[in-house]
């Protein structure tokens, strides 16, 4: 979402989006990534990098990929959470949770290839906040709004320019006390906890969904036509047990 104006990452209206949005609010997740070898051992490490999301703004040189009306519900979500702070959003937490854990499950909602494949593993996250704003090519239009970045004719680089606001989730490990705790005092289940325990919180439905998804990836229209007849032999099944259901009326 974007317009003329200068974001606001506190002040808010009733339905929690800024007055005016140019510069919106960003969660950038970080993590030190470890190689695995093949018998799961660690080998070495990185530095601090970005996790990189398949539709939410990342790094300044990624194209954006979304366009409407597609509304990505984890993107969507996390461009809100960064409206606020993550007392307010304890769910964030309980993703970098599982993304510790290496739940394969919340692994496929990042774009990062080789975490998927498991060749490397995340060993810590966090979180910083960034106010992100499209760059400008260079117009008269472009030069009369204030702070914005034109873009040098022989340089096309960059579709966005970023601002960073501050820490939004310290460093966390798997082993982190007050991980524990927060994941505790928020109802996110017990503390001690497998990997494959705390995997099982997503569902059957949504692992379902997530197989399904693997499947038809690619082919949309298949799995559009597959979705709109499972929905019509749902609503089937209930006029049926309806039906089953009213009395019969008795006939003199």
């Amino acid at each position: 979402m974007t317009g003329v104006g200068k974001a606001s990452v506190t002040g808010t209206n009733a339905v929690g989006l800024p007055p005016s949005v140019v510069a919106r609010p960003e969660i950038v997740l970080e993590a030190i990534i470890v190689d695995v070898d093949g018998n799961g051992n660690s080998t070495s490490e990185t530095d601090w990098q970005e996790l990189n999301f398949r539709w939410k703004p990342g790094g300044i040189d990624r194209r954006p990929r979304q366009v409407a009306p597609h509304q990505p519900r984890f993107e969507w979500r996390m461009w809100f959470a960064a409206l606020g702070t993550v007392r307010h959003n304890a769910w964030l937490v309980s993703f970098v949770d599982k993304i510790l854990a290496g739940c394969p499950y919340v692994i496929d909602l990042l774009d990062e290839p080789e975490l998927k494949a498991k060749t490397k593993r995340i060993q810590m996250v966090r979180a910083q906040l960034y106010e992100y704003d499209f760059t400008r090519v260079d117009n008269e239009w472009a030069r009369n709004i204030p702070g914005v970045h034109i873009l040098d004719d022989d340089d096309h680089t960059f579709w966005w320019q970023r601002r960073a606001v501050g820490q939004y989730l310290p460093a966390l490990d798997s082993d982190n006390e007050s991980l524990r705790e927060f994941l505790r005092h928020t109802g996110y289940g017990p503390a001690c906890r497998s990997g494959d325990e705390r995997c099982n919180d997503v569902g059957t439905f949504c692992q379902v969904a997530y197989f399904f998804r693997r499947v038809f990836s690619g082919k949309p229209l298949l799995f559009s036509v597959l979705a709109i007849c499972s929905c019509v032999v749902v609503d089937v099944a209930r006029s049926l047990r309806v039906i089953k259901r009213r009395p019969k009326v008795k006939r003199d």
